[in-house]
């Protein structure tokens, strides 16, 4: 009889090989035509269908269920600027296109941020590719954001440096702002940013349950 146990001391094993405790996300949009201050939402067709079916619901979701690890953004085609005033971009959470509003919590930086400040992106920046570590959950960051667990829709949003000063914002009068809040999703309108480029954002996900 043999006593080594080499046949009777072996790990249970299945036919199934382990899942992955994290999964990718990636999606690309057109950026030609895009307007200052226009958010772009990404969705799995990568295109803007969304603006156009009222029931759309193929947006890139990253809700409180979820924690963002890494964050890639890089042009597949390189942004063109329509002329030569400068803007900035934001990428991150946004509310749904119906209610508007712009993306409200930066989930994109430029090499080199500091983790969770969520620094824009200029022009130079997004043709050079970049990467963020993140490590937060997504749909509400920071915390103590109000109702900051809808800002769930990964969004782009082109901004000129000034447009985010509280005297910018002060600038919209009560019916510009009735005005974006009856446009539903509509596709943004005004004086255009981008010639030509296209922007991909990949996302490193970790269910929070496993």
């Amino acid at each position: 009889m043999s006593l080594s146990g080499l046949e009777s001391n072996k790990v249970f094993k299945t036919g199934s090989l382990p899942a992955l405790p994290y999964y990718y996300v990636s999606a690309t949009l057109d950026l030609a035509g895009a307007v200052y201050g226009g958010t772009y939402y990404f969705n799995y067709d990568n295109n803007y269908e969304y603006a156009s079916v009222r029931d759309y619901s193929n947006y890139v979701v990253v809700d409180e269920n979820v924690i963002i690890s890494e964050v890639v953004v890089y042009a597949n085609q390189d942004i063109v600027a329509t002329d030569s005033e400068a803007f900035d971009v934001k990428i991150g959470g946004a509310s749904h296109p119906s209610v508007g509003g712009g993306v409200q919590i930066k989930w994109a930086a430029p090499a080199g941020s500091a983790p969770g400040l969520g620094d824009n992106f200029n022009e130079s920046e997004l043709n050079a590719g970049s990467v963020h570590l993140f490590g937060h959950e997504g749909g509400h960051h920071p915390y103590d954001q109000p109702n900051s667990n809808t800002y769930k829709f990964l969004a782009l949003q082109i901004v000129s440096p000034a447009s985010e000063s509280p005297e910018a914002s002060r600038a919209l009068s009560r019916a510009e702002k009735r005005k974006i809040r009856f446009q539903g999703r509509s596709l943004p309108s005004g004086l255009e940013a981008v010639e030509e480029g296209k922007i991909t954002v990949v996302l490193k996900l970790y269910p929070k349950f496993q």
